[in-house]
């Protein structure tokens, strides 16, 4: 929960950090569709394992198939796949 410091306290805010980035595996790590496929379901598995919460970051251009982003969304639907299995 978030923690107001000038009050001293903590509040009814509750912050959820994302584990994944749709554009990291692409860009930052020059990942292909599959390898990133393996490399996004070995952190889903690592967090599921410790009883935690995979969040993942996903912009509407990641979805659309055109330019750089073309043969990516099995990636998505892929990690989808696996979190309803788990």
């Amino acid at each position: 929960y978030w923690f107001d410091l000038e009050n001293n306290k903590e509040t009814k805010l509750k912050l959820v950090p994302f584990c994944a980035m749709d554009i990291t595996p692409l860009h930052y790590r020059s990942e292909s569709p599959d390898k990133a496929i393996e490399t996004l379901g070995h952190l889903m598995k690592k967090v599921n394992d410790v009883g935690g919460l995979f969040v993942s970051l996903w912009h509407n251009e990641s979805f659309s198939e055109t330019e750089r982003w073309r043969g990516w969304r099995v990636v998505y639907e892929s990690l989808l796949a696996k979190a309803s299995k788990s």
